[in-house]
């Protein structure tokens, strides 16, 4: 993700959010890639005594960000080339909060169509006495934020509805989905993201498009290779991008490429379940 986004926009500025071990290869000239590191404390990737929850760090994204401005991207993507990240902070600078989202049903809506949830909606609806509030099909994988009351009282929320839950979400990666989280907390609050329906990663699995790289770069900002599996042509897309990165900027070392054998469930015991 770094040297795509290096590449493409020479003067950003890149923070590393990371746990210890996570870092230990990467090697000089890559940690170049990066303007800040910041270790992520053991609490906020561990859900009740001791159960790692790595996913539970997107509930910390406010406390980790050393930003005024924050765009937050998961690391399994790559940025491609159509514009660059300063580009869309200024086309977002004018916003306080964009996630990416597919839009959303409004609980006064009686059929929850079941992409549309990660519980029970009713169960939902019932134990956070909701009426007329959207719930927001979200996509954490990309988000904007702005570092205001608002902002921090919707991360506060979202730690205390993962931590929390009035009911109990689907188990996703050995803990609980944050996006469960934040789309409860979203409606709580009853505050919203200011676009809806932006999707400006492409990932083939809720896509389902078949589009060339230069496609996917013209409609997309990034390409993910997020999920427990990556199909083929996702893989292929992915690895050009990281090597004509590589190759452009000079590094000497070796590009990270993704393979049959670094597809998550190979290595990651609690994703063999999706």
């Amino acid at each position: 993700m770094a040297s795509s986004i290096r590449l493409v926009d020479k003067d950003i500025n890149i923070c590393l959010a990371y746990t210890d071990s996570a870092v230990t290869h990467i090697s000089e000239e890559e940690k170049a890639l990066f303007n800040h590191f910041v270790e992520v404390n053991k609490k906020m990737h561990t859900l009740g005594k001791n159960n790692k929850a790595y996913i539970k760090t997107k509930a910390h994204l406010d406390q980790l960000t050393p930003y005024e401005e924050t765009l937050f991207l998961d690391v399994d993507q790559v940025w491609l080339w159509e514009k660059t990240p300063s580009q869309i902070f200024e086309e977002l600078g004018q916003h306080e909060y964009v996630i990416e989202n597919s839009g959303y049903v409004r609980f006064d809506n009686i059929i929850f169509p079941q992409a549309e949830n990660w519980s029970d909606m009713q169960d939902v609806r019932t134990a956070y006495e909701f009426t007329d509030e959207r719930f927001y099909k979200i996509h954490s994988e990309f988000i904007f934020f702005k570092r205001t009351d608002n902002i921090r009282t919707l991360f506060e929320k979202i730690r205390e509805v993962y931590t929390k839950p009035k009911v109990k979400p689907k188990e996703f990666a050995g803990a609980y989905p944050d996006e469960y989280a934040y789309a409860v907390a979203m409606s709580i609050l009853q505050f919203y993201p200011s676009i809806d329906n932006y999707v400006p990663t492409f990932w083939y699995p809720r896509e389902k498009k078949d589009l060339h790289l230069h496609q996917i770069a013209e409609l997309y900002l990034t390409l993910s290779i997020g999920g427990a599996y990556v199909d083929e042509s996702s893989k292929k897309q992915y690895n050009a991008v990281v090597k004509r990165a590589f190759n452009e900027l000079g590094l000497q070392s070796i590009p990270f490429q993704i393979t049959n054998f670094t597809d998550k469930r190979t290595y990651l015991t609690e994703r063999t379940k999706e």
